[in-house]
């Protein structure tokens, strides 16, 4: 018996993105550029402890996305 593998792969939109927002992320917008990166760099972010999407519950910090790919 041969047995399919599969991943489900999960694709987190960024903080601040209108996507994120719609799933609840309470990140802040204008500092994350709408989603596309703290003062327009793609792979930082900000993000809120609080939040339900991109939180740790330690405070207000970086968010690297290579980081968050490898989680």
């Amino acid at each position: 018996m041969e047995t399919d593998m599969r991943r489900m792969i999960t694709i987190v939109p960024s903080p601040g993105s209108d996507a994120a927002i719609a799933l609840g992320c309470t990140c802040p917008v204008l500092d994350n550029g709408h989603g596309r990166g703290y003062m327009g760099r793609s792979e930082q972010f900000w993000v809120s402890a609080d939040c339900p999407i991109h939180g740790d519950g330690t405070g207000h910090q970086q968010y690297h996305k290579e980081a968050a790919d490898e989680r």
